[in-house]
This record gives C-alpha cells, structure tokens and sequence, in this order.
C-alpha cells in the first residue's frame, strides 16, 4: 500500500497502529456510500426511465466488484479468520440504507412511470441487479444490465398473460 501511495511504509504506521488497522479503515472507506450516491443523482433525469437504470445498475455492479475485491484480499491476508473487524456490519448497513435511498429518489423522479412505490422499485431494482451480477453467477447465466433492466420493468409474463391464472 505504501509503494502504491509512493510513501514510506513507517508513514502509514504513523497513522495506523498495525496492519490489521490500515485494512479495516479501507474497507469502511470502500463502503463510504458518498460517491454512490453522487453518482445515482447525477444520472440525468430527463433520460429515458430505462436508461437511468441501467446507469444506476453500472453505478452498483462497479461498486460490488471494488468491495468484492477488497474483501478478497482482506481474507486472502488471513487477518480476519475470526470473521470481520467489530462495527463493520454498522457501516456496511448505513451504506446499504444510504444507497438505498439514493435509489429510492432515483424512481421518485419517475413516479408517473412505476406502480409501485419508489422505494419497493429501488428494494426490487437493488435485489435483481445485485442477484444478476453475482459473482458465483456463471458468465453465461448473466443478463445484461439491458436485459435485467427490461425484466424488471416489463416482468415475465407475456402481454396476453397479465398475470391471470
């Protein structure tokens, strides 16, 4: 990390007690939900509703790989055996609430377009396009963010179906 950030290592440990330290602290700044959010309500609400999903699902499966990778190598250094550092799961749940609320304003901006709530939209669109982009999801069995967007907008049922039994 120092060699990355081109300082001494003795400067990170000026700040940081240990190694174990340095890695817990960028791990809660990888789930800062700041830049997120920015990024959701930046998307242009004037774009076609389906288009600013499928930015927002960029914006998350970007986000998922980063953590993915950074928990990664958080378990392949072997520091956190015993499971993760006490508090994560409190800043892990903020950024989740946060970023969910990023969303749920992202579908109040089109409200006149969904039938259900914003925030039941931002639940389902969250749950579907972090189901879709698993990593243990084999590459063949992904939808695109395209195809997951339309799903989700258009559900399964053919237009003659409407859900009638």
């Amino acid at each position: 990390m120092a060699e990355a950030a081109n300082i001494a290592e003795g400067t990170i440990f000026r700040v940081f007690p240990d190694k174990t330290s340095v890695i817990h602290e960028a791990v809660k700044a990888s789930m800062d939900p700041d830049q997120i959010q920015q990024a959701i309500a930046a998307i242009p609400s004037m774009d076609p509703l389906a288009d600013q999903l499928e930015a927002a699902a960029r914006i998350l499966v970007g986000r998922s790989e980063q953590v993915a990778a950074l928990i990664g190598v958080l378990h392949a250094s072997g520091l956190h055996a015993d499971g993760p550092p006490s508090g994560t799961r409190r800043y892990v749940m903020d950024a989740s609430t946060a970023i969910l609320s990023a969303l749920t304003n992202l579908f109040e901006r089109a409200r006149d377009e969904i039938r259900v709530s914003p925030r039941q939209a931002a639940i389902a669109f969250r749950g579907f396009v972090f189901a879709a982009a698993h990593p243990l999801v084999q590459d063949d069995e992904q939808p695109s963010l395209q195809e997951s967007v339309e799903v989700l907008m258009n559900g399964i049922a053919s237009q003659t179906n409407n859900g009638a039994g």
